[in-house]
């Protein structure tokens, strides 16, 4: 391992983790927003919009974590 190489996977890391720290802190914010419109009567589309974001965000989440398929 060179020190290219090792600076460059740190780097990477510590990207994966911001976006980790970004996807989780916007699921949380659309978990908390879901719950708010749907005690103020928000509508089923209103409430799907937000549920099908969070299932996208799910995945997106899932794939970071699970790491390059080889």
């Amino acid at each position: 391992m060179t020190t290219v190489d090792f600076i460059s996977g740190r780097d990477e890391a510590v990207l994966v983790s911001r976006e980790v720290d970004d996807l989780l802190l916007h699921l949380r914010g659309l978990v908390l927003v879901r719950s708010l419109l749907a005690a103020r009567g928000a509508t089923k589309d209103e409430l799907d919009a937000h549920s099908q974001e969070l299932e996208r965000l799910r995945r997106r989440l899932a794939d970071i974590i699970r790491g390059p398929r080889l």
